[in-house]
């Protein structure tokens, strides 16, 4: 049996990107809403070990929070024009996620301070950025990147 490469995706590649590039810029929004709430916003909304624990975050942890979501939308618009790039871009995101997470889990009390709700929904976003990195490098080993 012979396989051939069919160079137009179908439509669960469409829906799939599509809904990556939603998913990824709710992560945009839910930086900027990080990076920009102001300590009374926190002290509204969390408790004060809690309001604590995020304002201490550094700022290169923060910087992988920004690149994990940023490039996980680059990665979704390369996916989207069937560009390889895509391949490269979310594994970056991946990559920027996982040490994000290693600070948040590794190194914070983020656990003790928050339960594990964080633990639950950071478990979620890791693997969707995995089957991300899984799945554009499918797309380009069936011909639908160039």
């Amino acid at each position: 049996m012979v396989d051939t490469l069919d160079p137009k995706p179908g439509f669960s590649f469409w829906v799939i990107g599509t809904v990556a590039l939603l998913w990824n810029l709710l992560g945009v929004m839910a930086y900027v809403m990080q990076v920009s709430a102001t300590p009374d916003q926190l002290a509204a909304a969390y408790t004060p070990d809690q309001v604590e624990l995020l304002l201490a975050v550094p700022v290169w942890a923060t910087s992988m929070t920004a690149i994990a979501t940023n490039f996980g939308v680059l990665g979704s618009i390369l996916l989207l024009l069937r560009r390889n790039w895509s391949v490269p871009v979310y594994a970056i995101s991946l990559v920027a996620l996982i040490i994000q997470d290693i600070y948040s889990f590794a190194l914070t009390e983020t656990l003790a301070v928050f339960g594990t709700t964080p633990l639950v929904i950071q478990s979620v976003v890791l693997l969707i950025a995995v089957f991300l990195v899984w799945y554009s490098r499918q797309a380009g080993a069936n011909g639908w990147l160039r």
